[in-house]
């Protein structure tokens, strides 16, 4: 035998067929790419938005310091904060909320439906085969 049969033949085959074969986290990715991010980060730039609009819509909100949050305005408290308004802390604590939600959301969606790893070999190769 010549030595480039040699080395054809003690070549891995795991490495030829990986190649060809993606896993199933990079077919998941060939099949639905980066957009199960994008479509969360819209929602997030979407729901920031939607927040910002109707909390200022809200009657009898402070939208003004009160008089002791001047003063310590004034006095410079040290820690470099400015005092928030009512209509900034209740923003500040939705956005808190519906991130969390967001957050779980998008890592159950990228587990459960942006997925094709719960299927058999057969059949994300079929599938990988219609769509690509």
């Amino acid at each position: 035998m010549s030595s480039s049969k040699k080395e054809a033949h003690s070549a891995p085959p795991s490495a030829a067929s990986a190649a060809a074969k993606p896993d199933a986290s990079e077919a998941d990715f060939l099949l639905f790419g980066s957009r199960p991010s994008h479509l969360f980060d819209d929602m997030r730039i979407t729901l920031d938005t939607l927040l910002t609009e109707e909390v200022a819509s809200l009657p009898l909100l402070p939208r003004t310091l009160t008089p002791s949050q001047r003063q310590q305005q004034q006095s410079g408290s040290g820690n470099g904060e400015k005092p928030l308004t009512g209509e900034q802390k209740l923003i500040a604590e939705l956005r808190k909320a519906y991130k969390k939600k967001l957050d779980l959301a998008e890592a159950y969606c990228s587990r459960n439906i942006f997925t094709i790893q719960f299927y058999n070999k057969t059949k994300r190769r079929k599938i990988m085969e219609r769509v690509l």
